[in-house]
């Protein structure tokens, strides 16, 4: 087995092939919502310093800047900056900021020249008030025609038969889009917290934690299949729910939970190429 040294760690090679196997398909979701590598490390660093300030805080000992930086790996000014929510020249790192820096496409699209109505004009390629002057001052460096390859990849402008460049419509990310990954990324969070605890957990008091793989399977069968999960895994999630409020009408003496405790049990698909079966 091969190791990587990194600043006195010995980091087991199998490790390294197991976070590349999460962040793998994160990152396919990050580039469809045109989130750069730079933003999503930004996230990454914010949930190391988070976990960092759990971890040590169970421990009763105060989560320091310096305490943190020691454990996550992470510059201890960097860990203050992030902590105070600021980027490096003192914005503020709230949610409004991110929604306007996730995408340099989406600045291009906001500083699209309009007329007095808020129609978008029609731009030349080049020259003054044009497309390239456009992306030259709101992508952040990236060249027009890198910029105009991917807006019309996603429908947003189109170069017409005179190279004139036409905006199609004002929005880069389908709203639709957000809400499903929303609503998936807290599944996936859900997921990966009962991979943490099974990993540091007795096996008597593990979660469950299967799956059912099958191998080679025609297209036809995983159609078949697929449906056949939807239908019956709503029924089972609808039998287990019925059976709980059951056991809970039977122990109403007994007293409710923690307000912001979630306990559940998640359901979910699967059909691709993946490393181990190739």
């Amino acid at each position: 087995m091969m190791h990587t040294k990194y600043e006195g760690i010995v980091i087991s090679t199998n490790i390294q092939t197991i976070m590349f196997r999460v962040f793998r398909p994160l990152a396919r979701i990050m580039l469809r919502q045109r989130m750069t590598a730079a933003d999503a490390g930004l996230q990454l660093k914010q949930a190391f310093i988070k976990a960092a300030e759990n971890e040590i805080a169970k421990t009763g000992e105060n989560p320091t800047n310096a305490r943190i930086a020691i454990i996550t790996g992470l510059d201890r000014n960097e860990v203050s900056r992030l902590r105070r929510g600021v980027d490096r020249v003192g914005d503020s790192l709230d949610e409004s900021h991110y929604v306007n820096t996730l995408d340099r496409a989406a600045k291009v699209i906001t500083n699209w020249p309009r007329d007095n109505n808020g129609k978008p004009h029609v731009l030349c390629y080049k020259g003054e008030n044009s497309f390239c002057e456009l992306v030259k001052e709101h992508s952040g460096g990236i060249p027009a025609p890198s910029m105009l390859i991917e807006l019309e990849r996603n429908k947003v402008a189109t170069q017409l038969e005179n190279k004139d460049v036409r905006l199609l419509r004002e929005t880069f990310i389908p709203q639709h889009a957000v809400d499903k990954l929303d609503i998936a990324s807290l599944h996936l969070e859900r997921l990966l917290s009962t991979v943490d605890h099974n990993t540091r957990t007795d096996q008597r008091d593990t979660y469950l934690q299967l799956e059912l793989r099958f191998d080679r399977l025609n297209d036809e069968l995983v159609k078949v299949f697929s449906q056949l999960s939807k239908e019956e895994g709503k029924i089972i999630l609808q039998k287990w729910a019925a059976d709980l409020e059951s056991l809970r009408q039977e122990r109403a003496d007994l007293p409710e939970g923690s307000s912001n405790r979630a306990t559940g049990i998640g359901l979910y698909f699967f059909d691709g190429m993946f490393d181990d079966e190739k």
